[in-house]
């Protein structure tokens, strides 16, 4: 195996020296080598005037247009618009709160009339959904957006029934 690996780089190397060997002696070979280092040399001139180009654009667009500027007032209406959001979510928390209790006010009597294991669980269902609702509640206030949606919410210790 070593051996015919050594024999295919004498044959690579032997190629080369002969194409050089040809390229040397030969005009053509020469002027199209010539050409493809011009061409080259072309290429990369090429590429230098449009980075400089594309450098004095930007810096143009830099000076004409207030970046700093528009970020801002994208900023503020992304401010705005979260704002507005979480005050329309705290008024339908409100309105959710308020149908709740409605509910809770409605089914009252007749969970007294259940069983004991029943009126447990209808307890824990309700604790949880409380809490659940409750934390949404919080949520929303925390955030200081909710101070113009009215909510008529209970605390979640009246609407649970005493077991």
């Amino acid at each position: 195996m070593a051996e015919i690996t050594q024999v295919a780089s004498n044959v690579g190397r032997e190629a080369a020296q002969k194409a050089r060997a040809f390229v040397a002696s030969n005009d053509t070979a020469k002027k199209a080598k010539d050409a493809l280092y011009t061409l080259v040399g072309l290429g990369v001139l090429g590429a230098q005037k449009v980075t400089i180009a594309a450098k004095a654009v930007q810096q143009k667009v830099d000076a004409s247009v207030d970046t700093d500027g528009l970020k801002a007032a994208m900023e503020r209406n992304a401010d705005e618009i979260a704002t507005t959001v979480k005050r329309q979510a705290a008024k339908a928390d409100a309105k959710v709160n308020e149908a709740f209790a409605i509910a809770e006010a409605l089914v009252a009597p007749y969970e007294e009339k259940l069983p004991a294991p029943a009126r447990e669980v209808t307890a824990k269902v309700r604790a949880v959904a409380s809490s659940a609702r409750g934390k949404v509640t919080e949520a929303l206030r925390s955030n200081d957006v909710a101070a113009d949606a009215v909510t008529t919410d209970a605390p979640a210790d009246e609407t649970t029934p005493a077991q």
